[in-house]
């Protein structure tokens, strides 16, 4: 904050800090919350609310009640093996994209090609069941929008025939906080 990057691109990564953690400690949301309010000033202040409002900003001993609950990231994050050791990190490997980290979405659809999307609801019925060929295709609906880079890890997968990948849109982290402001 020290350097005036915008208020979108601060609050972009305070609220990375906070969904990564699970909250922010008291002191360290009282010390974000002072910078922020004294290097922006009182009109950002309002966007703060929002995404704190949102539960993208909280601490964790919150004051002020969100709407949602809290996002358990580094739960979900560890059960699924989101974080691969540099070691085993090669030009095919999905987390390739992200350095080393490989997005809850991939890894979940990463689960259900592994076990024949047993546990998931598919458009075929259970008394027609198909059998996969070399034309068949996957597609992938991601309702909320999609980054290229989990874009680039979904390509990785070794699916059975084509993969089709389709999204209400393509996420930027400006665009997220763009439209948040514009609520």
């Amino acid at each position: 904050m020290y350097d005036a990057f915008q208020p979108s691109r601060v609050l972009r990564l305070i609220a990375l800090h906070c969904l990564t953690y699970g909250g922010l400690r008291p002191a360290t949301y009282s010390a974000y919350l002072r910078l922020f309010v004294q290097t922006y000033g009182a009109y950002e202040t309002a966007l703060w609310i929002k995404l704190q409002l949102m539960g993208l900003i909280y601490e964790k001993q919150p004051r002020i009640k969100c709407n949602y609950a809290p996002f358990e990231f580094q739960l979900c994050a560890k059960r699924l093996e989101c974080f691969v050791e540099s070691a085993e990190n090669e030009e095919n490997v999905v987390s390739s994209a992200y350095s080393g980290y490989a997005p809850l979405l991939v890894r979940h659809i990463e689960v259900g090609t592994s076990n024949n999307w047993n546990e998931w609801v598919t458009v075929s019925s259970p008394e027609r069941q198909l059998p996969a060929d070399s034309n068949s295709a996957v597609v992938i609906f991601v309702v909320g929008g999609i980054t290229l880079a989990e874009v680039a890890c979904l390509r990785r997968i070794r699916f059975p025939g084509h993969v089709v990948i389709v999204s209400t849109c393509i996420t930027r982290g400006t665009q997220i906080i763009r439209s948040i402001r514009s609520t």
